[in-house]
């Protein structure tokens, strides 16, 4: 019968299993063997120390087992007791006797477990080495100079390791015929001891080294040489009314020097300190050389000053006489007070019990410090929690400055309140960081029950550090209320009366601030409430330009985010905060001469939509969609005898603008103006060209500004100049500038009062105010309101008195309906606007 070739391979498999499976013995027992473990160990140096070893003995081993200690370095050795463990011991003690000079650090050892018959044993003995109780002696440097028939002294610095704390001896050696030597204290348990040398008249002179013995319980003596010289009997002696001088970190001590003159010595003796460490600085009062008898010296600390010990010299040098030294015993303790100062943006805060408030915080380093600060806050009422960008700090020193200059650092603090309770409370912002004590500022923050409203004022584009940090309503004439803030830094408020006032104040840098008021109607409020955010977006576009010259400029803008390339570099640009959708580009070449800007050539590109980081095509302005700007005619009247200038712009209806043309201030009129031939405009896209007359001091600025769409001749009218009057309202509790001025008919639609002050804080104000809040009239006053008693305000809010106030009065009209605030931009709009300025000390 035929059998397939694989039933053939199956039954050979099998007959192999049998076989194997025959041959096998499953009982087998496994071989004895042995094993060793041991436990860790820590000595020090110079000493013994014990340890376990652990026998196993595995599977019925019973034969003696012999161990050994390898891998030891140099004078580390080891004894086990026993040393060969009889059946059935299975334990041993190893005793590790580390010399003195072995290296403090940890070893790992090798413990060999041998037996007959079995494969050896080993475990891993972990040695750690550690320093034994020393110490040292230290002398200051150079020679110490002991006249005859007197006496000098010198800090012998006991320097300690590994914890030791015991008293050391002092003794001296190898000094000089008629020299004796003396320790204040021996035994020493500090860190230095006074060694005084006593010279007798007769002592011999000339230079000796002596040996200083330091000796303690238990403990290698130790050595230190001082080089002294033995000289004729000096003309003077130095003393201190304090040898040991403690100072704090950041703090000042003194001693006073008195010198004991002798046989008749009247001369000036020169002092000065030696051993100065970093940080510390000393003064002589008088300053030396020294003519008096006494002198006073302080010894001042900064930050940076080491804690600890830090032995001074002072020496006295007169021509022909040996010097005279005398130690001071420094000691420098850890600082008392805080290294930096903190500075709050403001100091009294109101928030909704919904709401955040933001304030800004300046961290100042005093000189020396240069450590890492972390801010935090103390006693913060329930519901309420900070968050610190950043919250660790690193002052550094400003560019350019040197020494112990300060350095100033910002964070911002924002607190948020998840239903807060209402109330007046306070809190800390702290300042910590390692080895100095915490600086704590206090601040008053208000919570107050969230406000609502149908005018609404958003700051939630602004910076962190530009926030209202107090805001204010007034309904009609009414008294001032203080407004809380609601979510996303929204303030919400409604005007029964229909119109009425706001007011807030926004920090103005180092410690300054901006306050800004508006009078206004109801619906003229809701819309000043809407434009404190513009529109921005988020997208970044790329770009590049060709046919740009050293010599020239291009600018460009896509929709509302512009950019400036300069010729000669590497023709690149980005352009960021682009709204979303389809927005229009336009780009225009110039050159400047004669520090004007000459426009010459123009790219207008309708309905881009490019994606976020996307690039344009290249702005090439010698293609074919480049084209040259039209120039028409322009007149300017009423000018009389101020400088004129004029600029023109223009924007498409999907928000690109660009300047079309300029020209400098000039008592010859401008004659022309650059725009976009008719053939490249579209609906809704316009042309704006205004006049601007300056009188020769700058002190009144007028300005007329018409909007069309096509370029063509174009005849420009100034309004009077004006007629403000500026004063002080007030000096107390703080400024309040005001102005008055009857309204001329070509500026009736909007008024403003600002003013700024360098000196005093930079502080700044802005007081505007619309017609239809005053109602018909012919004559209007408006200033900065007296706040002082609205809850929140800071009369350091307001214009500082005693300090310089440069103020301008703004008005302008225009002539089509709307605007509120501005004037509309629409085509066939013409505004005139003039500014006042001057200035005035409350």
């Amino acid at each position: 019968m035929y059998i397939p070739s694989f039933v053939s391979r199956l039954a050979s498999a099998a007959i192999v299993a049998v076989l194997v499976g025959a041959c096998s013995d499953s009982t087998s027992t496994p071989k004895p063997s042995i094993g060793v473990s041991v436990q860790t160990l820590s000595v020090t140096q110079g000493t013994t120390g014990t340890t376990s070893v652990t026998i196993q003995r595995n599977n019925g081993y019973n034969a003696a087992v012999d161990l050994t200690l390898e891998g030891a370095p140099a004078e580390v050795s080891g004894v086990f007791s026993p040393s060969r463990v009889t059946n059935p011991g299975t334990a041993s003690s190893l005793a590790v006797t580390v010399g003195s000079s072995v290296a403090p650090q940890t070893y790992s050892l090798t413990v060999r477990a041998k037996g007959t018959g079995v494969s050896d044993s080993t475990a891993t003995l972990s040695l750690t080495v550690t320093p034994a109780p020393s110490f040292t002696l230290t002398v200051p440097s150079g020679t110490t100079n002991l006249a005859q028939g007197g006496t000098s002294q010198a800090i012998i610095t006991i320097n300690r390791d590994a914890g030791f704390a015991g008293g050391v001896a002092l003794t001296a050696s190898d000094l000089p015929q008629g020299v004796t030597a003396s320790f204040d204290p021996s035994p020493a348990t500090g860190t230095s001891s006074t060694l005084t040398l006593t010279a007798t008249a007769t002592a011999t002179t000339g230079n000796a080294t002596v040996t200083i013995h330091g000796q303690a319980p238990g403990l290698p003596a130790k050595t230190v040489t001082l080089p002294i010289a033995v000289v004729a009997t000096a003309q003077y002696a130095l003393t201190l009314n304090q040898a040991a001088l403690g100072v704090v970190q950041n703090g000042n001590g003194q001693t006073v020097i008195t010198i004991t003159r002798n046989a008749g010595f009247t001369g000036a003796v020169a002092l000065t300190v030696e051993g100065v460490p970093t940080g510390v600085t000393t003064t002589l009062n008088p300053v030396s050389p020294v003519s008096a008898s006494q002198t006073t010296l302080t010894v001042a600390t900064d930050f940076s000053a080491a804690v600890g010990n830090a032995p001074l010299t002072i020496r006295g040098q007169v021509n022909g006489q040996p010097d005279i030294t005398t130690p001071l015993a420094l000691s420098i303790a850890p600082a008392t007070t805080p290294p930096v100062t903190v500075q709050v943006g403001s100091s009294a805060l109101t928030m909704s019990a919904t709401g955040q408030v933001t304030t800004t915080i300046d961290v100042t380093k005093l000189p020396g410090f240069s450590g890492v600060v972390t801010l935090g806050t103390s006693n913060l009422p329930a519901g309420v929690t900070a968050s610190f960008n950043p919250t660790s700090l690193a002052p550094r020193r400003a560019p350019g400055a040197k020494g112990s200059a300060q350095a100033r650092v910002s964070s911002t603090v924002t607190l948020t309140a998840s239903n807060g309770t209402p109330g007046t409370f306070s809190f800390n912002i702290t300042a910590t960081g390692q080895g100095f004590p915490e600086a704590d500022t206090p601040i008053q923050l208000t919570v107050l029950n969230p406000s609502t409203g149908s005018i609404v004022f958003s700051f939630s584009c602004s910076a962190a550090n530009t926030i209202p940090v107090w805001f204010a309503k007034q309904d009609g004439g009414g008294a001032w209320s203080q407004v809380a803030v609601g979510a996303n830094n929204t303030w919400s408020f409604d005007l029964s009366s229909g119109k009425g006032g706001v007011a807030w104040v926004s920090p103005n840098g180092a410690g300054g601030y901006q306050l800004t008021v508006y009078f206004a109607t109801q619906s003229e409020m809701t819309s000043i409430g809407t434009t404190q955010c513009g529109s921005f977006g988020t997208k970044s576009v790329n770009g590049s330009i060709i046919g740009l010259t050293t010599s020239q400029i291009a600018q460009i803008s896509l929709g509302r985010a512009p950019t400036t390339v300069l010729g000669g570099g590497a023709g690149t640009f980005q352009l960021t905060g682009i709204l979303d959708g389809s927005r229009d580009l336009i780009a225009a070449r110039s050159t400047i001469i004669s520090a004007t800007l000459v426009f010459d050539k123009l790219i207008l590109r309708r309905g881009l939509n490019i994606a976020n980081n996307g690039t344009l095509a290249p702005i090439d302005f010698n293609a074919l969609e480049a084209f040259d700007p039209d120039t028409k005619n322009l007149t300017v009247t009423g000018a009389g005898t101020d400088l004129v200038s004029a600029i023109s712009s223009y924007t498409t209806a999907n928000g690109a603008l660009t300047v079309l043309s300029t020209s400098l201030p000039s008592t010859t009129l401008p004659t022309t103006y650059s725009g976009v031939p008719s053939s490249q405009g579209a609906t809704g896209d316009l042309h704006s060209l205004s006049a601007v007359a300056t009188d020769a001091g700058a002190t009144a600025i007028r300005t007329s500004t018409l909007y069309f769409r096509d370029a063509v001749d174009q005849i420009l009218a100034l309004g009077p100049a004006p007629a403000a009057t500026v004063t002080v309202a007030a000096s107390t509790p703080y400024a309040r500038i005001q102005a008055a001025w009857s309204i001329q008919s070509q500026y009736n639609k909007f008024f403003a009062l600002s003013g700024t002050q360098a000196s005093g804080g930079p502080h700044a104000f802005t007081v505007a105010a619309t017609p239809a809040y005053f109602g018909p009239t012919t004559h209007i006053t408006i200033g900065v309101p007296n706040f002082s008693a609205v809850s929140g305000w800071q009369d350091i809010y307001g214009p500082v008195a005693g300090s310089p106030v440069i103020w301008g009065v703004f008005t302008s009209g225009w002539n089509l309906s709307g605007g509120g605030v501005g004037a509309p931009v629409a085509e066939g709009s013409q505004s005139l606007s003039a500014l006042q300025r001057g200035s005035i000390t409350p």
